[in-house]
């Protein structure tokens, strides 16, 4: 199964994103999970906050092309 993940909050790197990590990273185990988000920086400062293994997880941004 193909799924999509987007958390508007990302850089805040509060509880509800140590969340919605957590889940992905379940998710990519069996699934292909995609992170909608525009900076792949972020999401590795995320990870080292949260230790959640993101490894699995696709990123693709939000941007659109015009």
């Amino acid at each position: 199964m193909r799924i999509g993940v987007y958390d508007p909050y990302l850089d805040d790197m509060g509880g509800g994103e140590k969340y919605m990590l957590t889940l992905a990273s379940c998710l990519s185990n069996d699934h292909d999970v995609t992170l909608f988000w525009n900076n792949s920086e972020d999401l590795k400062r995320v990870n080292r906050r949260f230790t959640v293994d993101i490894s699995k997880i696709k990123l693709a941004s939000t941007l659109a092309s015009v």
